[in-house]
């Protein structure tokens, strides 16, 4: 989520910049995480995890989640952390100062980065990602000058721990008593009727009242995801997208048809890999033993992969000059990836929450896709509009002015 340079591709051109295509991806997956952050706005927090957690559902509301669980959870996601690594380096390699008052200053930048996300994820939405952002970028530019095969062998190695501490979970889950495990699976996984109804009201209820216990909320669900997922896996990402910076492959520097074939393959691999742990959790029926943790690694490794087919598919279109307005509105929105991301936050709150029309645990996912199209649309709309004034977005000129300035002194 790097402010945008004044240099800037003109989409649907078979020659554009040299942040051109990184432009158009951030405004790919800027809108694309939408689909799957708005069901963590407008549904109970076990039905985000576990399709099955209100029971069976409508065959329309399986098939979207199937839909988005395949192509979008995880992946796009993966693809916007992947950008914010290559924008580091990108940053590092503009930068013409002196290495440590390079870091000085990025460290700065992280720090804000971090206050922004606190007030984020404390004041309005528990699923922010800024914080994770701002600490591991902090970790990940000390990586900037080494070669792409260590990058990745690192990557590697980080996204290792998460799978461990899915497994033991795992057979943790397994020495629990059956009391104790129907404990938690009824606040987690399938929520009973008081749960749900406590959670609306959490949600939909005077919002002053209820800011303590959702800030608690929202800080226990970021610890604990970062500590046993989310710091291995978003650095992992970032140095991916560091080595693909070098390797060319974010830069729009392949040929068409390498971008083609290296698309198909990643999508045949990645696909068929996420549907295999999809018929893990049905064989097992959702059993939070199984699925809470192990059920999710499919996905888990398998979404960097198809993250990776997005990306060459994206390239593949804009080298072809195939993206015409389409680019032209992505770019607009990648040029303010910060802006729209915290945007969609503003817009979900004020349809979901209590200060709003408090739609909260109300709408099923078929319904949550037409409030994506609308949001989407007022997205487009804004930036396209935006740009034709300014330069850059609200929050990254804030976020830019913020970090001009030492923090003492």
């Amino acid at each position: 989520m790097q402010p945008a340079v004044a240099a800037q591709a003109t989409a649907g051109t078979k020659e554009y910049s040299r942040i051109g295509l990184l432009d158009i991806l951030r405004g790919f997956a800027i809108l694309g995480i939408l689909l799957m952050n708005v069901q963590s706005f407008g549904l109970v927090s076990g039905a985000y995890l576990n399709p099955k957690a209100l029971g069976e559902p409508p065959a329309a509301d399986y098939l979207v989640w199937l839909a988005t669980h395949l192509l979008v959870d995880e992946k796009f996601i993966a693809i916007l952390t992947m950008l914010f690594g290559a924008g580091l380096l990108l940053m590092a390699q503009r930068s013409k100062v002196p290495a440590a008052e390079f870091e000085r200053t990025f460290h700065r930048r992280m720090l804000w980065l971090l206050a922004i996300g606190l007030l984020h994820g404390l004041l309005l939405w528990r699923g922010d990602i800024l914080t994770t952002y701002a600490i591991c970028g902090a970790a990940a530019i000390y990586f900037r000058h080494m070669q792409p095969w260590k990058l990745l062998k690192i990557a590697v190695a980080l996204m290792l721990v998460p799978t461990v501490i899915a497994i033991l979970m795992t057979a943790g889950l397994q020495l629990l008593p059956e009391q104790r495990l129907a404990e938690l699976a009824t606040k987690h996984w399938l929520p009973s009727r008081e749960v749900i109804r406590e959670e609306i009201a959490l949600y939909t209820g005077a919002w002053l009242a209820t800011a303590g216990a959702r800030a608690l909320d929202g800080l226990t669900i970021q610890a604990w995801m970062l500590v046993t997922e989310r710091f291995w896996r978003v650095l992992a990402l970032m140095l991916i997208g560091m080595a693909l910076l070098r390797l060319g492959f974010l830069m729009g520097q392949w040929s068409n048809e390498r971008y083609r074939r290296t698309g198909l393959i990643a999508l045949a691999i990645g696909l068929p890999i996420v549907g295999m742990g999809v018929l893990f959790n049905e064989y097992f029926d959702w059993d939070l033993r199984y699925s809470l943790y192990l059920g999710k690694l499919a996905n888990y490794w398998a979404s960097g992969i198809v993250a990776f087919g997005w990306i060459a598919f994206v390239a593949v279109l804009a080298h072809c000059g195939m993206l015409g307005r389409i680019g032209t509105w992505l770019t607009a929105v990648g040029r303010l990836a910060l802006s729209n991301y915290l945007l969609q936050t503003l817009f979900c709150v004020t349809l979901f929450y209590g200060f709003g029309l408090g739609l909260y645990g109300q709408l099923d996912r078929p319904m949550l896709l037409l409030v994506v199209l609308g949001i989407w649309t007022a997205q487009i709309a804004f930036s396209v509009l935006w740009l034709r004034y300014f330069r850059i977005g609200p929050f990254e000129w804030t976020w830019r002015r913020l970090s001009a300035r030492p923090l003492l002194g």
